[in-house]
């Protein structure tokens, strides 16, 4: 099957994998290096997640990860 001009036929995939620290027992998405807080709209959004659903208020932000955050937590002891 030949590729049609300006077309993809298949995307190569990489990952990458980033260690985000939180402090102490404050783990929510407004201490994520990931988020980012628009003082304009009031709103805050998450640069990993990308299915347009990432939008969140300051208020969930501060106390909460977002159900579609892809980090992967450790158990602390």
């Amino acid at each position: 099957m030949a590729a049609e001009k300006n077309s993809v036929l298949y995307y190569t995939k990489a990952k990458v994998s980033v260690t985000v620290n939180f402090p102490e027992k404050n783990v929510s998405c407004n201490f994520c290096p990931f988020f980012h807080y628009s003082e304009t709209y009031e709103r805050g959004y998450c640069e990993m997640i990308r299915n347009g659903e990432n939008v969140m208020p300051r208020k969930f932000a501060m106390s909460g990860i977002h159900p579609d955050c892809p980090l992967e937590f450790e158990e602390v002891t």
